[in-house]
């Protein structure tokens, strides 16, 4: 018998830190950052994200750190301003911003789908209020309900690809490796 509503914690690797002393190992080594994530879900679907705790993790000897919601944002924004200066190590790019660790297809996919949905309720509520013959406020309002209730998949879609895509870009942008090509 499966749980109606059950949560789970997740770990997601974010941003590239950059350079720091470790506290554990004592060498300056490339450290990342991480989000613990709980995912509540609602008949096996994540209705609900939160994130819980922010570390910082060295990436030799995996000690991990937790640091402050503020702090994790001082850094990220910060880190952002040098990936868009073109100041990233390309080797990181190349790991961490590839198709395969940002899900392009799969968001491109669900971006494609909720494009569409949201054009055919949009196109298939314009054609009810074309329809209505007798204007009772109660009904507009409804069909309006569907005019935004189409759209609400696009921009929840939105908000992690618009993201993505920005990531992507910066790997599609990097000069061709001539070990890779031969």
């Amino acid at each position: 018998m499966s749980k109606i509503f059950h949560s789970q914690y997740v770990t997601q690797k974010d941003l590239w830190q950059g350079s720091q002393i470790c506290k554990k190992c004592g060498k300056e080594t490339s450290h990342h950052l991480f989000r613990i994530v709980e995912e509540k879900y609602i008949f096996k679907k994540v209705y609900r994200r939160k994130t819980s705790k922010y570390l910082s993790a060295c990436d030799q000897c995996k000690t991990v750190r937790s640091i402050s919601r503020e702090k994790y944002e001082r850094i990220y924004g910060t880190q952002m301003g040098v990936l868009r200066a073109g100041q990233f190590p390309e080797h990181i790019i190349r790991r961490d911003f590839a198709p395969d660790a940002l899900h392009v297809a799969r968001l491109t996919k669900r971006m494609y789908f909720a494009t569409i949905f949201a054009i055919l309720m949009t196109a298939g509520t314009v054609n009810l209020w074309f329809q209505i013959k007798d204007w009772n406020q109660v009904f507009f309002m409804g069909a309006g309900a569907f005019l935004v209730l189409g759209w609400l998949p696009f921009f929840l879609v939105r908000r992690k690809y618009t993201p993505m895509k920005k990531k992507y870009q910066y790997y599609l942008d990097l000069p061709e490796d001539e070990n890779l090509i031969s």
